[in-house]
């Protein structure tokens, strides 16, 4: 600023120049017309999930209600920012210790809880609490960018005092910590259409920048691999409307292999015929043979494969499996449902016993040197809360955590895309069950029907309701989950089929006829 002559320099102390103030002016002016369209996008992003016009006075109420809850979270997020360096440079001859961020689902919901009460109407407060949390778990669109990049100049704001010494220091402890990808951070880093893509590619390119290490453990490319494994049966069920929207892709896919192959499809740098070869490049001889999907991370992302445990954690291994089987025993599992998560009970404690292992045997040559294992699973944070035999106060921690780590180090510099994970870090879960998976795909397939996406879960509930109405008519006393599971059988499917329609019906869901001659 000073080169520019905005400031200028006199016995240590910093003044505006002239140009300085006008700059400054230009500033205020141009983030007030940025607030006023920030503003408008978020009415837009709401009016289009509910497919319906919003009162300017309602929207008023709703607009006050998202600056009030904006505020206390980007000062809450700056707080955490300056807690943790003082933090990360206590630790400096021990090696880094994280304390995990508080969850940030109390903000999202909160705020959709409260933009919801602004309706009198029992259905639109559904609907608009559903569109609120939707702009921050799908985080597409310019809603979300308009957020990321107000609250992103926020926390970034926080960071300007920092002292370069602080983050030389900072920089130097990254360089001692390796970092270990978790199922769905591995997804995340092969999917060019997940949301979390751009942020887990900024987080493994950096870290490398910086001579970290970066691993994957041999259960977690056994899931990965199984996941391109069972590929086929979801293209086979969206192929017919892809590449879509980028919302669609969000919404109606769900195996991260055709959602990234649709993305590249919708770049036009892949055709819809060339599925086969695609999946056949990561996809296996075998559900969970691993050999190919090593291969691309490691050679596109310079990822090496984590050491299995030594005999030492043998016990650890058995005692965790034990301890996360029992924990799920309260649940109605059916056969198969019990057998996958005993299975994946079992990987969860190959992959920490794992990583225990490897930071013994870390620490045994340098003491400051830790891992730390990247997941969004809080199975895998409460496995830790099981088992602190590991010597570190946490080892698990969110992607979000390790791009706020990258911010506070020297010359690294995370774009918008990056920062959303950053930002706000809950996942998706659009669907419950299958079932429901399946009856949206439908009506997202269909040519005649146009339901606003906020809509599903009044859409789901009539559904539900009039299936356990109609069982009841015909002397059935099976849960809703036994209906659901039956649901398109061979003798139930018609059945389904009319209770859709009803439902549909019972929520105004838009038919094409009403749409041509409305636009007539």
């Amino acid at each position: 600023m000073q080169e520019e002559s905005l400031i200028s320099v006199s016995n240590g102390i910093y003044s505006l120049t002239d140009l300085g103030r006008i700059r400054l002016s230009e500033n205020l002016d141009h983030a007030t017309g940025a607030l006023l369209n920030g503003r408008a996008t978020i009415r837009d992003a709401i009016e289009t999930a509910i497919g319906s016009r919003l009162a300017e006075d309602h929207f008023n109420k709703i607009w006050l209600i998202f600056e009030e809850h904006l505020v206390a979270y980007c000062i809450s997020r700056g707080q955490d920012l300056v807690s943790d360096v003082s933090q990360l440079l206590g630790e400096q001859t021990t090696g880094i210790s994280i304390r995990q961020k508080k969850p940030q689902f109390p903000f999202i919901h909160a705020l959709a809880e409260a933009v919801g009460e602004t309706s009198s109407s029992s259905q639109q407060k559904i609907e608009l609490k559903q569109a609120t949390q939707d702009i921050f778990v799908e985080r597409t669109g310019k809603a979300i960018e308009w957020l990321v990049r107000l609250c992103g100049n926020f926390v970034a704001a926080c960071s300007l005092g920092l002292e370069q010494s602080c983050g030389n220091a900072i920089e130097a402890l990254l360089r001692r910590t390796t970092l270990i990808f978790d199922t769905d951070v591995a997804l995340s880093l092969m999917g060019h259409g997940e949301i979390d893509h751009d942020s887990v590619v900024a987080i493994a390119s950096r870290w490398k920048e910086m001579r970290g290490k970066v691993l994957v453990a041999e259960p977690v490319l056994e899931e990965v691999a199984y996941h391109a494994w069972i590929a086929q049966l979801d293209f086979e069920q969206v192929s017919s409307w892809l590449p879509g929207s980028t919302d669609d892709r969000q919404q109606y896919i769900h195996n991260v292999f055709v959602r990234s192959f649709a993305e590249l499809v919708a770049r036009d740098e892949a055709k819809l015929r060339q599925w086969h070869t695609y999946v056949g490049a990561i996809r296996g001889d075998s559900s969970y043979a691993w050999g190919k999907v090593f291969s691309e991370l490691h050679s596109s992302h310079g990822i090496d494969k984590l050491p299995p445990r030594s005999s030492g954690e043998e016990s650890l291994e058995k005692e965790l499996c034990a301890a996360l089987i029992v924990t799920k025993q309260d649940f109605a599992w059916t056969d198969t449902a019990l057998r996958n998560m005993q299975d994946k009970a079992r990987r969860d404690a190959q992959l920490y016993a794992a990583l225990v292992s490897y930071l013994k045997s870390l620490q045994h040559i340098e003491p400051g040197a830790t891992c730390l294992l990247v997941s969004s699973a809080r199975r895998l944070a409460s496995a830790e809360v099981m088992h602190k035999s590991a010597g570190e106060p946490e080892l698990v921690v969110s992607i979000s955590t390790v791009l706020q780590l990258l911010s506070l180090a020297p010359n690294v510099s995370l774009g918008l895309s990056a920062m959303r994970a950053f930002l706000f870090d809950e996942r998706p879960n659009f669907y419950s069950t299958d079932f429901e998976r399946t009856v949206l795909r439908m009506v997202r397939a269909s040519d005649e029907l146009s339901m606003p996406w906020a809509k599903r879960t009044i859409l789901m509930r009539s559904v539900r309701e009039k299936m356990l109405i109609d069982a009841k008519s015909r002397g059935l006393k099976s849960k809703i989950t036994e209906l659901e599971n039956k649901a398109f059988s061979e003798i139930n499917r018609g059945n389904t089929i009319e209770t859709l329609k009803s439902a549909l019906d019972a929520v105004a869901v838009d038919v094409g006829a009403d749409r041509k001659l409305t636009h007539l």
